[in-house]
This record gives structure tokens, sequence and C-alpha cells, in this order.
């Protein structure tokens, strides 16, 4: 069973866990620090997590990823930036589908944001396929949009609208 959930400081171990695995962080946002440590995880649980819309994926009752939605500002505050991940056992369930359906329906039902978009690394099929089974839609690429690690990707602006 998946549930979302505020972020306790039980989750500092597995969070600290999956976010030192290569796997995981090859795609994310490079404001993740690495090494991620026992701080970087207090700060998170406490007080990083709390300035944006961020829950705690559970899987059977533990701690097994995260979701979160930046709202943008301004005359863009009606929209907002959805990421997520997924600790590498527990790839290829369905976690991050179902987490993506749970947390669009309380984006939609209890907040007055009406678009959402995730911009992914064009390698990410994992992340393209769990936005598409959501109703995300491919809006456009930007060339060479990311630069990490030395490396350029291309990236992908996947966008869905509530109803």
């Amino acid at each position: 069973m998946i549930e979302l959930r505020e972020l306790v400081e039980d989750d500092k171990d597995q969070l600290i866990h999956h976010l030192n695995n290569e796997n995981v962080v090859r795609f994310l946002s490079s404001r993740i620090p690495s090494p991620y440590t026992e701080v970087d995880a207090h700060w998170w649980i406490n007080e990083g997590s709390k300035a944006e819309i961020v829950r705690s994926i559970t899987f059977s009752g533990n701690f097994v990823g995260i979701i979160g939605v930046r709202r943008d500002a301004l005359e863009k505050s009606h929209r907002g930036e959805i990421g997520y991940w997924i600790g590498q056992p527990f790839w290829g369930k369905g976690i991050a589908t179902e987490a993506l359906h749970i947390m669009c329906q309380i984006i939609f039902c209890k907040t007055d944001i009406v678009q959402l978009y995730a911009p992914v690394f064009s390698p990410n099929e994992g992340s393209k396929r769990v936005l598409t089974k959501n109703g995300f839609e491919l809006e456009g690429v930007i060339t060479k949009g990311i630069l990490k690690d030395g490396a350029y990707y291309d990236e992908c602006i996947y966008c869905r609208s509530s109803s």
C-alpha cells in the first residue's frame, strides 16, 4: 500500500541511504548535496521540506522516496514544478506512478495550482513513463538544457493541467 505523509525524523537513515546511491541521484537536481549527510537530512526534514509541498512516499509503511511540488512565483504562481524519486530497491513496482497520481489529486483538489510541470533528463525513460501514465504530456524539449557532472542532457518538459 502506497501512502504520502509528512517527513519525520525516522525517515533520516533511509533518506541518507537512498540519496547516496548514484543510480538514484543520477537524474536529480544538483541542489541535492553529494555526499548526502546526516546534517543534510536533518535540515531537509525539519526546514527545507517545509518551504514546499513535500511528502514522504511510503510502501507498506516504509519510507521509499520523496515527492514534492514547488510553486512558481508571481504571474506563474498558478503552476508548480513536481519532482519525485524512489529508492532503487523499489523501482519497477508502480510506486512512483501511484505516488504521482495521489499527489496530483492533492494538488489539484486542495490548492489553487492548475498546472504541474516536470523537467526530465532525456535518458530518464522510467520517469517519462510515470508521467505519461498520469496524464502528463511532453510540451517541449530544451536541447542541452541540463548540465550535470560535466555532461549535457536534453531537458524534456512534461505538463498536466487540472481537469
